[in-house]
C-alpha cells in the first residue's frame, strides 16, 4: 500500500513541476510494475494502465494516477486485503521492491514537489 501512497504523489509532484517527461516515464514503469505486483498481470487496473497512459501526456498521467487511487480503493475496501498483496509477486518481481535502485527512484519522484517548492 505505501508504493501506491508514493506513486500516488510522485504523480502530483510531476504535475507540479510542469511535466517532464523523462519522470512521467520513469513513473510509468514503477506505476506498472507495482500494479502487477499488487494487482497481477490480468485485472483491469493493470491491463488498461498500459492503454491510458501511452499518450505520454499530462492527461495520461492524471488517467494512470486514477487507476492507481482506484486500485488502492479496492484494496482498502476489500475484507482481506492481505489476500491481494504480493500474491502475484513472483521471485523476480519482488525483488524489483527490494531493490535500492527501485526505492531510489520512486523517492526522488516523490521528493521532486518537495525541491521545487520554496
Amino acid at each position: 500500500m505505501e508504493n501506491l501512497n508514493e506513486l500516488i504523489a510522485a504523480a502530483q509532484a510531476i504535475l507540479d513541476n510542469g511535466f517532464d517527461l523523462s519522470a512521467f516515464m520513469s513513473w510509468e514503469l514503477l506505476a506498472f510494475l507495482t500494479l502487477v505486483a499488487v494487482l497481477g498481470p490480468l485485472h483491469y487496473y493493470t491491463q488498461n494502465f498500459r492503454r491510458l497512459t501511452s499518450d505520454k501526456t499530462p492527461r495520461s498521467l492524471l488517467a494512470g494516477r486514477g487507476l492507481i487511487e482506484a486500485a488502492k480503493a479496492q484494496l482498502l475496501n476489500d475484507d482481506h486485503p492481505s489476500k491481494f498483496e504480493h500474491k502475484f509477486l513472483g521471485r523476480e518481481i519482488h525483488c524489483i521492491f527490494d531493490k535500492p535502485k527501485y526505492r531510489e527512484r520512486l523517492s526522488k519522484l516523490v521528493n521532486m514537489r518537495t525541491e521545487s517548492c520554496p
